[in-house]
């Protein structure tokens, strides 16, 4: 058996043992629970838990960790409450314990999501900006750009915690090209084949529905938004996949050094009887767009989870990570987009383009596969964004952290 699974299996192991442990301690005149956590074998980072507890909570219970210092917490329209851990180290637990009935409970700073217009604006508890969703068609940015480029549904700008912006948008010599952005290139569809990627061919594009819904709160900002992939192949606009993003942000630290992270889940669903099929290509998926300054063979730096750094030889590869740093207004900074191990084809291959400040995960890069009607495809990314470089043992423990969040016990 493969060293991995080994250390995976200790984990579980570990995991079952170390619940045992945990026990809950009345508070006379006061409901009380305690929610233990257990983390595997390796060191993990940017932690983000979602739960059902036993017993609903709002603003007035306090959560301590540790049986003693205060942890921000919130919760979702679902009664589910969502925690945020800077780290944990191998094999750790601790314990969260939930009390009802505080008079004075903790206060924390909140992470904040505004809409204005179309526009989900997202700062972080500090006040820094975070990031921009287009929910929403945007105005075209200059003239000249014909209006089957205008395109909504993406995230521009990405801000570093100093506030540097890492992303481009309608790049000049890619105009199809937005910040962090999702398409698929080469489809069939109903016999016909549309491309959601490089909308100058005007056979497909994909169309920004609204918001959702956003929030805002003490762990992390977030928001939900609607993209449909239209075909235009036959005449009649045809929606052949409806699609829905679920963001959550947050500010963290890790080995010292503050980042931001997006946590983004796409959820594509065909609509009606008919299949989406990836066919084999270079890239389609989610897709980075670097700043118009990092564009050149040495206008940026490329690291991958293996090791890779020389770009060209990155390209085609397969990685949990890959991280992409330059400099913004003479400073050095930089955005990793990090895999999910769910996802199809996961670790998936990378496009690192050999002169544009361009990445794509682009999993029909490995073997075409197809959406099918009532089979969702469910994608998930953490997207970190940083000021200098960041390391990448800390990149392995942000990954660690979003790919194999700790084992969570919910007790009485």
């Amino acid at each position: 058996m493969p060293a991995f699974f080994i250390l995976r299996l200790h984990a579980v192991v570990a995991t079952l043992a170390t619940c045992l442990l945990f026990h809950v301690t009345p508070t006379l005149g006061a409901q009380s629970f305690s929610v233990g956590l257990t983390n595997g074998l390796l060191p993990a980072a940017g932690i983000l838990i979602e739960f059902t507890p036993r017993i609903a909570v709002d603003h007035s219970w306090q959560a301590t960790i540790g049986g003693h210092s205060t942890v921000a917490f919130q919760t979702n329209r679902e009664g589910k409450v969502l925690l945020q851990l800077t780290a944990l180290r191998a094999n750790e637990s601790k314990w969260i314990k939930f009390e009802s009935n505080h008079e004075h409970p903790a206060v924390h700073p909140s992470y904040g999501a505004e809409l204005k217009g179309g526009t989900v604006v997202a700062t972080a508890a500090d006040g820094a900006p975070m990031y921009r969703y287009e929910g929403l068609p945007t105005p075209l940015p200059r003239p000249g750009i014909r209006q089957v480029f205008q395109r909504g549904g993406y995230i521009h700008p990405l801000y570093t915690p100093s506030g540097l912006v890492v992303t481009d948008d309608y790049a000049t010599n890619h105009l199809h090209h937005h910040g962090i952005w999702f398409a698929w290139s080469k489809t069939e569809f109903m016999g016909r084949h549309p491309d959601f990627w490089n909308v100058a061919e005007n056979s497909g594009t994909v169309l920004a529905k609204g918001v959702e819904r956003y929030w805002s709160g003490p762990v992390a900002n977030g928001f939900v938004g609607n993209h449909d992939f239209i075909d235009l192949t036959s005449g009649q606009p045809t929606v052949a996949l409806k699609e829905q993003w679920i963001c959550q942000a947050f500010a963290t630290t890790v080995d010292g050094q503050q980042v931001h992270v997006i946590d983004l889940s796409s959820t594509q669903n065909c609509l009606g009887t008919n299949r989406v099929l990836l066919t084999k290509y270079l890239y389609g998926g989610i897709g980075y767009r670097g700043p118009e300054n990092w564009g050149g063979t040495n206008g940026c730096n490329w690291l991958t989870s293996e090791g890779e750094s020389i770009r060209v030889k990155a390209h085609g590869t397969k990685a949990r990570w890959c991280r992409v740093t330059g400099y913004v207004s003479g400073i050095m900074a930089g955005v990793a987009l990090l895999d999910h191990p769910a996802n199809m084809h996961a670790p998936q291959p990378l496009r690192v383009n050999p002169t544009e400040p361009f990445l794509c995960l682009a999993p029909p890069q490995e073997s075409p596969f197809s959406i099918e009607p009532g089979k969702p495809y469910i994608s998930k990314y953490r997207i970190v964004v940083f000021d200098g470089e960041l390391p990448a043992a800390s990149l392995d423990q942000l990954w660690e952290g979003f790919a194999h969040p700790p084992a969570v016990s919910n007790l009485r």
